[in-house]
């Protein structure tokens, strides 16, 4: 291992991506629900997207292959808007949560 590098196999990379992909269409099926207000998921899917971006790709991208870091910042604010999404569509089959 060398000093401040963070190394791991393509596998665990692809199933950490996978894991990103789901957490954020929760944050934002969770923000959809709890809000209720498609402004309130905008806020999150672009704090979310900036501070990724911020992190991956300046601070991160010399420790992490290239394709991680664009990989957890790319679909980052789909991903939220797409748990919103499946929130309302939720909602609008009668869904109405406790």
């Amino acid at each position: 291992f060398r000093e401040g590098v963070f190394t791991f196999t393509a596998p665990m990379a692809a199933c950490n991506l996978a894991i990103w992909v789901l957490a954020e269409i929760a944050g934002g099926w969770v923000t959809a629900r709890i809000a209720r207000r498609r402004s309130a998921v905008w806020a999150v899917a672009g704090l979310l997207g900036i501070y990724l971006a911020t992190v991956h790709l300046l601070m991160y991208w010399p420790r992490f292959p290239w394709w991680y870091n664009l990989g957890v910042v790319i679909p980052s604010v789909p991903a939220v808007l797409l748990g919103a999404r499946l929130a309302d569509r939720g909602v609008a089959n009668g869904d109405r949560g406790s």
